[in-house]
């Protein structure tokens, strides 16, 4: 089928920009104007009035991280969430309560930043993370990316409590009773993230397609990782 797309802005790379282009077996076979364009019109073929829209090749992305873009994409996105740590906590619960998880499953969520909290002005820690639940491992990674909060569950998967050495270029933060108190600094985010289990070989495609579609969403149809 051809499919005839006109009465656009049409850019091909030159500076005056075009009308119109056919499409035939998914290739291009004319870029100009309506006119030109119209006669290609058949029984079978598709009309597309593009209302005066700009329309531009696909964008390629020459270095990205596509794969670390599909793992994101499976987190929480606390940066929309981040107006209080009420406000997180509920967004961590209706997560939970609308996706079907597995036994031990990590709940991860990136993006929150307690400087916009308007409730409190702290760190959350893990009593906060437990009041959304101690049955699934949470962790929530800061805007920055050099602090974590996980909850009582993924410190009893992780193996860490007050026995735990403290690591080098990085700390865990402690309460009174010398207690890990969910909090993570740089290098000691390792060590949660090494505990967080590996994604499968389904889990990678799954990520990967998942980026594929982000990334056509916004126009990009090619990347370099």
């Amino acid at each position: 089928m051809t499919h005839i797309y006109y009465n656009g802005k049409v850019f091909t790379g030159d500076e005056n920009l075009q009308q119109a282009f056919v499409v035939e077996n998914k290739k291009f076979i004319y870029v100009g104007n309506n006119e030109e364009a119209l006669k290609y019109k058949d029984e079978n073929s598709k009309l597309i009035d593009l209302d005066e829209k700009f329309v531009c090749p696909g964008f390629n992305d020459s270095h990205m991280h596509v794969l670390g873009y599909g793992y994101s994409l499976k987190m929480i996105n606390l940066s929309r969430k981040t107006s209080s740590l009420e406000e997180m906590k509920n967004a961590i619960k209706e997560y939970i309560n609308s996706n079907k998880l597995r036994e031990n499953e990590w709940i991860c969520g990136r993006g929150w930043n307690h400087d916009y909290f308007n409730d409190v002005n702290r760190f959350p820690t893990k009593d906060d993370l437990d009041e959304i639940s101690t049955e699934y491992p949470i962790c929530i990674i800061r805007a920055c990316g050099h602090v974590c909060v996980v909850n009582s569950k993924a410190l009893e998967l992780a193996g860490i409590n007050k026995n735990t050495l403290q690591i080098e270029g990085g700390q865990f933060d402690i309460d009174e009773n010398n207690e890990p108190n969910g909090i993570f600094r740089e290098n000691a985010l390792n060590l949660i993230y090494n505990k967080i289990p590996k994604p499968d070989k389904e889990d990678i495609k799954n990520m990967i397609l998942k980026a594929c579609e982000s990334l056509n969403s916004y126009g990009v149809t090619s990347a370099q990782t």
